[in-house]
């Protein structure tokens, strides 16, 4: 999978889904996100299929990654488990950039 980015700016909200590839060989995902200015933020992931229109979105808190969860300041996290996509959520004045990179042939 190719860097993907996304970013809330001044916001009370979440990103779009991030679609992973769960049928990859090697799940292996890293997490960055950069904060300026105050925001605290989580990312979230999901089991459920992000291109079902008729699907409930469940979403949850990365149980391996808790550094993840209300966060305030800049991180970087790994997760070795599959998912089918991951977000952003988060609150506050400034900005949150997240950028995923999932191991894997291209």
């Amino acid at each position: 999978m190719r860097p993907v980015s996304t970013q809330l700016t001044n916001t009370n909200g979440a990103t779009g889904w991030i679609p992973l590839d769960k049928n990859n060989v090697d799940t292996d995902t890293s997490i960055q996100c950069v904060v300026t200015g105050s925001m605290t933020y989580s990312v979230e992931q999901t089991l459920d299929d992000i291109f079902d229109s008729s699907a409930t979105i469940n979403a949850f808190a990365i149980p391996t990654v808790t550094t993840l969860t209300a966060a305030t300041s800049s991180q970087t996290a790994f997760i070795g488990h599959p998912v089918t996509a991951l977000r952003l959520t988060g609150s506050g004045t400034g900005s949150v950039v997240m950028r995923i990179v999932q191991q894997g042939i291209i």
